[in-house]
């Protein structure tokens, strides 16, 4: 059998599948789960979604099919079609927020061509933005500057461009002592508030500096996130001294061949980057679905550094 016979075939069976099972839920399942008025309004809800998921997908699926052919390498690799759909999700973003009538601007980095790859398709998709869109390319070095953080991108080792992002929190003023401050004469008030911001202030002629009454700077957070990549010696470097860093962790150590064919790293190996780096915590990201859970990369990551969580969907971690 051909290869557009087979995926035809295959295509038959996922959508007759699928209509089989709603057929089988109206039929079966909501006539005795759910009362008359609510069996109609489900079905106004799944009609809705469906429309919806086609609006914000913008044909992901579609691309999917038409294009991992083109990118397949002959090995099993598709090289840049997930940066493709991915960047095609973009434009549903984009398209969803002008829905919601959103006016403030929208920042986008990426890499380079990203600003045509945007303008383009909207112009040929005919759509217009409620809100401007700022796009900047990234390249190695500072990316963001902001009152009170930094972000830095460095090149990472992987089968396309790809980039890891160190984020800097600026320096924090230090203790307040508010016993020097009365000490030097210093009303309390707005001029307290000053000094508490690094600001000098003046009193009776007399310029007074926030070390007068302050200790020293408290070092900012560093936040380390490495996207897909190898754990090659100038991220280690990059990653120096992070109080958090999020690593490429797709495979175990028996699959470390893999990890090198396919440019990723091992949970083995992120944790003796991570010790190597002198990183306080490591969380592991990016696993292969071929883990049911996390639990063997967790066991070989802890066995080198003894601070190691696992990645999940909306994890928070509160940075202290």
């Amino acid at each position: 059998m051909g290869i557009v016979a087979k995926q035809t075939l295959s295509n038959s069976v996922i959508v007759f599948s699928g209509a089989l099972l709603g057929a089988i839920n109206v039929m079966v399942l909501y006539p005795i789960v759910l009362p008359d008025q609510e069996i109609g309004l489900t079905r106004i809800l799944i009609a809705f979604t469906v429309l919806f998921s086609q609006l914000a997908s913008m044909g992901g699926g579609a691309m999917l099919i038409k294009f991992i052919p083109k990118y397949n390498k002959g090995n099993g690799n598709y090289n840049g079609v997930g940066s493709f759909i991915f960047c095609i999700g973009i434009l549903g973003f984009l398209q969803t927020m002008t829905l919601q009538n959103r006016t403030e601007p929208v920042e986008i980095y990426g890499p380079e061509g990203i600003e045509e790859f945007i303008a383009t398709n909207i112009k040929v998709m005919n759509f217009g933005l409620s809100f401007p869109v700022f796009i900047t390319p990234v390249n190695e070095g500072l990316v963001v500057s902001e009152e009170k953080y930094e972000v830095y991108a460095c090149e990472a080792e992987h089968s396309v461009q790809a980039f890891s992002f160190l984020f800097l929190e600026k320096e924090k003023p230090g203790t307040f002592y508010p016993e020097k401050a009365t000490a030097l004469g210093i009303p309390k008030g707005k001029l307290w508030h000053k000094l508490q911001q690094g600001e000098e202030v003046v009193i009776e002629n007399k310029s007074i500096k926030p070390s007068e009454v302050m200790g020293p700077n408290v070092p900012g957070k560093k936040i380390g996130i490495s996207g897909d990549t190898r754990p090659i010696k100038k991220l280690e470097v990059f990653f120096k001294n992070c109080d958090y860093l999020v690593f490429d962790s797709t495979f175990s150590d028996e699959l470390k061949e893999k990890a090198v064919e396919t440019c990723h790293s091992t949970a083995k190996e992120a944790a003796t980057f991570a010790k190597n780096a002198t990183v306080s915590n490591l969380i592991l990201t990016h696993f292969s679905a071929r883990y049911k859970d996390e639990g063997v990369l967790l066991d070989e990551a802890r066995a080198i550094h003894n601070s190691v969580i696992a990645a999940n969907d909306q994890l928070k971690v509160e940075i202290e």
